[in-house]
């Protein structure tokens, strides 16, 4: 009882378990030095308080590292939910690099439509350039 209770007493670092512990220790140092004290009564000393006390710092140990282990996979999923918005988050930097893919392909697409004027078909070249960065861009970049 007195290892189990030393045990606790150490987890929960706190002074008044501590105390009892040492009280514990001292009544125990008591029933030890004195043979004529019955030593059944020691038993129920630790039968009425000491396992009492150890079940409850045990009940309030193992609700403890449950909170902590809920706590735990909280943050691991506000982590990894962190991470997949970062990843759907465009920077300034990919708007840059885009912005500069896009004017080559207005470029390209300015070149077809002089091919297209220039044979007289019907193919318009600037519909899909044109309006897939602006979609990808214009909520974040621009004031509509």
């Amino acid at each position: 009882m007195l290892s189990k209770l030393q045990l606790l007493s150490v987890f929960f670092e706190d002074e008044l378990i501590y105390k009892i512990y040492l009280r514990t220790q001292v009544i125990h140092k008591l029933f030890e030095t004195n043979p004529e004290i019955d030593i059944n009564k020691l038993e129920l000393f630790h039968v009425q308080f000491t396992t009492s006390l150890v079940d409850l710092l045990r009940k309030i140990k193992k609700n403890n590292e449950n909170n902590v282990s809920l706590v735990l996979d909280e943050i691991q999923l506000t982590r990894e939910m962190i991470d997949k918005m970062d990843d759907n988050v465009l920077t300034e930097q990919d708007f840059k690099i885009d912005r500069q893919r896009q004017a080559l392909k207005v470029n390209l697409s300015l070149r077809k439509l002089y091919q297209v004027l220039s044979d007289n078909s019907a193919d318009y070249p600037f519909s899909k350039n044109i309006n897939a960065f602006s979609l990808r861009y214009g909520s974040d970049f621009f004031i509509t």
